[in-house]
């Protein structure tokens, strides 16, 4: 018994007619194997008029549209992927979802969903789920593949220095990324893309012209069907973590600079850690019995070393110079010195001679 298809496997096609939505299947040379009825009327051909053609010929104008693309990224990726539109003769506002199978694709479109409906389902979807993205404390983005901003939280639109999201909406986040970090993020977005999660920090400038150290984790989107439609990146300003740090490693490369050239030797005192050193002495150390004295650390220590250890008295090593003994007793005070005068009179002078 075959169908309309010309299928023999009466309940495959069974099934496939009954998916609600169009259902079309391609093989590895984008052949039709399959179109159900719904697909048809979409397409506006026969079922069994497309079977064994390729899709580009019968639809050539589907190369021009975005799912080419997707067709292409499934084959290279052998992940799902959503696109926009179909490869109708005509434009319609539906989505294709794209499945590998076995070196083929499955194709099915969702008839009457528009872009923006579809944009809206998955972040928008009630007003409970936008009240918890805003009053979340981290900056929470979706981006698609080419890097376009679809949609942003209050607090990473505050972090960038916007005025609004509707200035932001549509814009490649891309070139806000400093040049030496925007190759990181590019691949991270994409490999979200493809089904990855990954962790990159890079740098920013704000609209405001500010320099902005970020930390972002980024993963894959899916709508209800599991296909991934963007990325989705949760990120926090580390600005201020990173600078403290640096400060943090620049005061210790100054602390050993000046314990190197120290003259005299340095050691560091820890209270912890003497805490924690004194508790192993004596709940450890102690309680174990020496092999030669038959008895603990601490019981030798209190009978013979403890006495050893008295410090010297300090009172005759104040100076290293010696000084004259002093007596308590005051001296007597000395006569002043006299001299002896001779006194003669004026008379006995002898004159002085000329010659």
């Amino acid at each position: 018994m075959t169908d309309g298809n010309g299928a023999r496997d009466f309940f495959a096609a069974t099934l496939y007619e009954a998916i609600p939505q169009p259902f079309v299947a391609l093989d590895a040379e984008s052949r039709f194997i399959y179109v159900n009825a719904k697909a048809g009327a979409i397409l506006g051909r026969e079922p069994a008029s497309l079977l064994g053609r390729t899709v580009w010929d019968e639809f050539p104008d589907a190369r021009k549209r975005p799912f080419a693309g997707a067709y292409e990224q499934v084959k290279a990726t052998k992940l799902p992927v959503l696109a926009d539109g179909c490869f109708a003769p005509w434009e319609c506002e539906c989505t294709s979802r794209l499945y590998p199978c076995d070196g083929g694709v499955l194709v099915i479109f969702a008839e009457g969903v528009s872009l923006d409906q579809r944009k809206t389902h998955g972040v928008e979807l009630s007003r409970y789920l936008r009240a918890v993205l805003d009053t979340t404390p981290e900056c929470i983005k979706v981006v698609g593949r080419d890097g376009t901003l679809l949609d942003m939280n209050v607090a990473g639109i505050s972090l960038i220095g916007a005025p609004s999201f509707d200035a932001i909406a549509g814009i490649c986040i891309y070139p806000a990324v400093v040049e030496h970090d925007r190759d990181a993020v590019r691949r991270a977005i994409e490999a979200a893309c493809n089904g990855e999660r990954s962790n990159v920090e890079f740098e920013i400038e704000t609209f405001t012209g500010k320099r902005c150290r970020l930390e972002s984790r980024i993963g894959p989107l899916r709508d209800e069907s599991g296909v991934i439609i963007a990325a989705l990146c949760m990120t926090r300003d580390v600005t201020q973590v990173r600078a403290n740090e640096e400060r943090l490693r620049e005061s210790e490369a100054r602390f050993r600079r000046l314990v190197e050239r120290a003259p005299l030797g340095s050691f560091l005192n820890d209270a912890d850690l003497n805490a924690q050193a004194l508790s192993w002495a004596t709940h450890t150390a102690n309680l174990r019995i020496h092999r030669t004295t038959h008895e603990r650390p601490q019981v030798r220590f209190d009978r013979d070393e403890r006495v050893l250890l008295r410090p010297l008295p300090l009172w005759r090593y104040r100076s290293l110079v010696l000084t004259p003994a002093t007596s308590t007793v005051p001296a007597a005070p000395s006569p002043p010195p006299t001299f002896p005068i001779s006194r003669s009179s004026f008379r006995t002078t002898r004159p002085f001679r000329t010659s």
